[in-house]
């Protein structure tokens, strides 16, 4: 079967495609902020405060979301650290990632909680679908924030709330009220086009 110079052309063009994506987008992964709320109060008395995650989506961990509210006179930033989990499901010391905020970007008023973004993306965290990591948030070194919990139906299925003494209050019913989000690629815009011209050229081709 001769080619003609159009299924040429196409072949040519489809090669010389770069292999890999040349744009990525950043998508929520886990919601956990529906729900009843309840309070967390984090001053130096916990040296961390952690949520286990399990990753859905396949990509680059580039952002973590977390309701966090702070006292009057807290000027300290608010740390926060990616670690790896262990065969029980427990944070781990390993810290794969570590950011900050801010104190003022964190609301000290109690009436207007808002989600606070931890920003991974100079160091973001490559995983997998079924994943599981730990969201740590660092006792500071004065001052207190208090992070929120929420209360679903249920606890969150993909993890759970620890401090350093152990599961958050032996009460596996709340949970952090977090988010997390993904940097996954997308399909170069060259190689929609393509896809497009070959389904055009096929059903020329049929029409003959």
């Amino acid at each position: 079967m001769r080619r003609s110079p159009c299924s040429w052309a196409l072949l040519m063009l489809t090669l010389s495609l770069p292999t890999a994506p040349v744009s990525a987008l950043t998508v929520l992964d886990q919601d956990h902020f529906e729900g009843s709320m309840i309070y967390g109060a984090q001053s130096d008395f916990y040296l961390f405060m952690a949520q286990t995650f399990t990753v859905g989506i396949s990509g680059d961990l580039v952002q973590v979301g977390v309701e966090l509210v702070r006292g009057p006179t807290t000027t300290t930033p608010m740390e926060m650290q990616i670690r790896s989990v262990d065969g029980s499901g427990a944070p781990t010391g390993t810290v794969l990632a570590t950011t900050s905020v801010e104190a003022a970007a964190v609301s000290d008023d109690f009436y207007a909680i808002g989600e606070v973004f931890f920003d991974l993306s100079s160091n973001p965290i490559t995983a997998a679908s079924g994943d599981r990591l730990a969201i740590v948030l660092m006792s500071p070194s004065e001052g207190v924030y208090v992070w929120v919990a929420a209360a679903t139906s249920g606890p969150y299925g993909g993890g759970n709330a620890y401090h350093d003494q152990g599961a958050f209050g032996n009460d596996e019913t709340f949970d952090f009220s977090f988010r997390t989000y993904m940097l996954v690629p997308e399909p170069a815009p060259v190689a929609l086009v393509v896809v497009g011209l070959g389904g055009l050229l096929l059903r020329r081709s049929r029409a003959r």
